[in-house]
């Protein structure tokens, strides 16, 4: 049953993309209320559930 809440707690995570089409797609597939992007690096700087972070690592690219 705890199983199933693994990873749904949000916590403080920096992630860079390879480029920016990618980190905008990111964001396009996340629901996210307290974030800060920062374009030119490729940043995203936010509040993340575990499943958000390896969705970007896996599917995009992202480092952590």
């Amino acid at each position: 049953m705890f199983s199933s809440l693994t990873g749904t707690k949000p916590k403080k995570t920096i992630l860079v993309f390879p480029d920016e089409q990618k980190l905008w797609a990111f964001f396009a597939l996340i629901e996210v209320s307290d974030f800060r992007i920062e374009s030119s690096k490729h940043a995203f700087i936010g509040r993340l559930r575990s499943n958000d972070v390896e969705l970007a690592i896996q599917k995009l690219g992202a480092v952590e």
